[in-house]
């Protein structure tokens, strides 16, 4: 059975989700040894981990946005960047959850961003559009179904 979090959690808990979704570079998958991880040494095994880590998380993050509609907003022929706020609003999704989502996606190169300082704007990138709006593809893709603490980050989606 799963176990909730307890509320006090809620924030922390989706936070650090969103704020570890982003590696540092992205994920080097080693192709030409068939391998995912690096086996050369503790470092490059520890280092290999940590990067595909960052990308499942960057990959659940991505389901989550086909569930909540995101990828429909962001990703209209006719899109132009818009505040994460906006996003919210027309997504019936909590603002700072979702401003948390847009800079985490943003980071992680999925979102193109515009502005700073509060004043971000966001949309999906031209190219990758037709791909994300493929929301049933996308949320079998990443199935979130496993994740223990699911019905809360939708919780705190539609809730705040």
């Amino acid at each position: 059975k799963r176990q909730s979090i307890a509320p006090s959690a809620d924030d922390a808990t989706w936070s650090a989700l969103c704020a570890s979704a982003a590696p540092a570079a992205a994920p080097n998958l080693h192709i030409s040894s068939g391998h995912l991880f690096a086996m050369d040494s503790p470092d490059a095994f520890w280092q290999s981990l940590a990067s595909t880590a960052a990308a499942v998380r960057s990959l659940y993050l991505v389901g989550l946005g086909a569930e909540l509609a995101y990828w429909n907003v962001l990703c209209d022929d006719t899109a132009a960047p818009i505040p994460s706020s906006k996003l919210a609003k027309l997504t019936d999704c909590a603002k700072l959850a979702t401003q948390i989502w847009c800079e985490a996606m943003a980071a992680a190169g999925v979102l193109e961003c515009e502005g700073a300082n509060g004043m971000s704007r966001y949309v999906a990138p031209k190219l990758a559009r037709t791909a994300l709006m493929k929301t049933e593809t996308l949320i079998a893709s990443c199935d979130l179904s496993h994740l223990e603490h699911r019905s809360k980050l939708m919780e705190i989606f539609h809730h705040g």
